[in-house]
């Protein structure tokens, strides 16, 4: 096998070189298309369904291994086989058999095709007895986000192309609160709907309403700023207010499991809050 790191622009030239002598031989291309340095080639790039089967056509026959082209050398160099979670490096390749030689040589120079999952976010409020995470992934959604998994520059692939859509988009988990030591916690995630398909640079985050004054209306605590949310003096409706009663609902203040009404019953000071701890049967 070769692994060949060449300007991508150098392309056309090394194929009439040396293309011919490369036929049925595994190569390894990290190369990417630089429209600074490579000119009228990167643009052509963009009219191709990906840069792989581009730099496929320079080398027929061969069976071709993409990787290595998401990060920096200097990067590499200093993150192979760091200790904990390795880093993630997507691979694609020709063919299934090929794939799989791809995989095993980044896995065992220290790191993982499997990590394409980052950037999580969990929801600072515990909602149905679960947290809540959003994160990016580059996993293929289905049949219609299929390119590799590494693109999601707009100057790698011809993103106006219906058929190009990058697999870069936000996903949603539920995380187990009480889960076993020892066991993964998460639930199958699922894509987040009404994402604009063409698009690769979303990156998700959860967030809060401000909190609503006291004497404002409100529907649970965790609206208002004094962490209560209580009938008003002449029993109507619901408003804000700082003033502790005896025990706190679901979703109003605590700091401590038996400030929570139902405490010792599934309900639990978690971040602050009196929430579920357990998903409802």
């Amino acid at each position: 096998m070769l692994l060949i790191a060449i300007p991508f622009g150098a392309w056309p030239s090394f194929s009439k070189q040396y293309a011919a002598s490369l036929k049925g031989k595994i190569v390894m291309d990290p190369t990417n298309p630089n429209p600074t340095r490579d000119g009228e080639l990167a643009k052509i790039v963009l009219t191709k369904p990906s840069t792989g089967e581009y730099v496929a056509e320079f080398l027929p026959g061969v069976k071709l291994i993409r990787a290595f082209n998401t990060s920096s050398y200097a990067s590499f160099a200093k993150e192979a086989g760091r200790p904990g979670e390795k880093m993630g490096i997507p691979v694609a390749a020709s063919d299934d058999a090929t794939l799989a030689i791809g995989v095993r040589l980044v896995n065992e120079a220290g790191f993982d095709d499997t990590t394409l999952q980052y950037e999580p976010t969990v929801l600072p409020v515990v909602a149905g007895g679960y947290a809540w995470v959003v994160f990016t992934s580059r996993r293929m959604y289905g049949n219609v986000a299929t390119i590799a998994p590494n693109i999601s520059d707009p100057r790698e692939y011809h993103w106006l192309d219906p058929t190009q859509y990058t697999p870069k988009k936000l996903w949603v988990a539920a995380i187990d609160l009480n889960a076993p030591a020892g066991t993964d916690p998460s639930h199958p995630a699922f894509y987040l709907p009404a994402q604009e398909l063409l698009a690769g640079n979303a990156r998700g985050f959860w967030t809060v309403d401000p909190c609503h004054p006291d004497g404002t209306g409100c529907e649970t605590g965790d609206e208002c700023c004094g962490g209560y949310c209580r009938p008003g003096g002449d029993g109507g409706a619901l408003i804000c207010t700082m003033q502790q009663p005896m025990c706190s609902q679901e979703f109003e203040k605590c700091t401590k499991d038996s400030d929570c009404c139902g405490y010792g019953s599934g309900i639990t000071c978690i971040n602050g809050l009196c929430s579920k701890s357990q998903p409802i049967p």
